[in-house]
């Protein structure tokens, strides 16, 4: 279906001061929809070094929609994260709330 868009993304960064591979990795499915308007969900992790070093995951749902004729567009996500702040610990749980316009021209 040419209104489903299924996308895949990966990002991972080494830098001179931590020398380790930093990676967040994303998949989602989000479907157009009448009128400019756009619906989303994802899956995210992000890690260090190899799999087991696993910092962070969780989902987030986005809905996006014009706000100011067809060229300015909003977009609010919800999500939930599940993050491990040190490796001992136990996984902790966090909830975030997004909001953001991008401006078509």
């Amino acid at each position: 279906n040419p209104s489903v868009v299924l996308r895949w993304s990966t990002v991972g960064t080494i830098t001179q001061r931590s020398h380790t591979l930093e990676w967040q990795s994303s998949l989602g499915l989000h479907k157009t929809l009448p009128g400019l308007r756009s619906v989303g969900m994802e899956l995210l992790t992000e890690g260090r070094g190899n799999r087991r070093d696993l910092v962070e995951y969780g989902v987030r749902a986005s809905w996006s929609q014009p706000v100011y004729r067809d060229w300015l567009i909003g977009k609010v996500t919800l999500g939930h994260f599940w993050p491990k702040d040190e490796p001992h610990l136990p996984r902790q749980r966090a909830w975030a709330v997004g909001a953001h316009v991008d401006m078509h021209f």
